[in-house]
């Protein structure tokens, strides 16, 4: 039983529209739920990243402070240049000395008195 070489009732190859619908509504479900999990993931990690960065650099600083006895160098700037990782990221570490202070030495008594911290231009 066929009409011009094909078989009456029988299917032709490929999806119907119903069948795509079904498809694609199956996969925007599953993507509105793994899409706010992935991005909780990627913030995580970056809070982790920048923490690691952040024990680095205190590391760095301790390791300058005892061997120079300060954490400023002569510019008043910190003592430790940011690791060369940190060229091409938004999160840089930066310090810049902002307050100094200056302990005055009564010859009068023994015992030292902090005078109140000044801004350094």
């Amino acid at each position: 039983m066929s009409a011009g070489g094909h078989t009456i009732g029988a299917r032709r190859g490929g999806f119907t529209l119903l069948e795509t619908m079904v498809v694609v509504t199956i996969v925007a479900t599953l993507a509105s739920i793994a899409l706010p999990s992935y991005a909780g993931y990627v913030k995580r990690s970056r809070i982790l990243e920048a923490v690691a960065r952040l024990s680095d650099a205190r590391a760095r600083m301790e390791e300058y402070y005892l061997d120079q006895r300060t954490y400023l160098d002569d510019a008043g700037l910190c003592g430790v240049a940011p690791a060369p990782s940190q060229a091409a990221d938004a999160f840089a570490l930066a310090c810049k000395a902002r307050w100094r202070r200056t302990i005055p030495i009564s010859t009068s008594s023994r015992s030292t008195t902090a005078a109140p911290t000044t801004p350094t231009p």
